[in-house]
């Protein structure tokens, strides 16, 4: 009993020393890359705490891409069955080859009976542009030639 509760005790510790260590956070437009303490992304606007304190509002369609949590997030263009949704979304990019890059796209599922839920899907990208969207059937592969490892949930 004494030892379980020193260990989930060791495990609490390290757990907030780990979200202690404040995260490099920055956001980039056009006009230039800021950095920041807190990004929070709405539908239109994006509200920023820089480092100084100030509050900002960006319109989300004017950032380019943003690092949060050790994370790159890019504004690329959705693709759905090989064709344009006509529709900008941010991205997270997984890993990148060469002139490719993998990226990982999260959505709500809205037709699930718990429209929390979502799903994923993954596209490969060459200098903006829509390289390869994959399948389930090309995942493996794909993930292999990244190198990322890949597992089923």
């Amino acid at each position: 009993m004494k030892k379980s509760i020193v260990v989930l005790c060791a495990v609490l510790l390290s757990l907030a020393g780990f979200s202690a260590i404040p995260g490099v956070k920055l956001v980039v437009t056009n006009e230039g890359t800021v950095k920041c303490q807190k990004i929070s992304l709405g539908v239109k606007n994006a509200h920023i705490i820089l480092e100084n304190g100030e509050k900002s509002i960006i319109p989300v369609e004017h950032i380019n891409s943003y690092i949060a949590e050790g994370k790159q997030f890019d504004n690329l263009e959705l693709y759905k069955d090989g064709k344009s949704a006509n529709k900008m979304v941010f991205m997270e990019l997984v890993k990148s080859r060469g002139d490719l890059s993998l990226y990982k796209y999260e959505a709500h599922d809205y037709d699930s009976y718990t429209p929390s839920d979502t799903y994923s899907t993954f596209y490969v990208y060459r200098g903006g542009k829509l390289y390869l969207e994959i399948t389930d059937k090309s995942l493996p592969n794909v993930f292999q030639f990244f190198d990322v490892k890949f597992r089923y949930a």
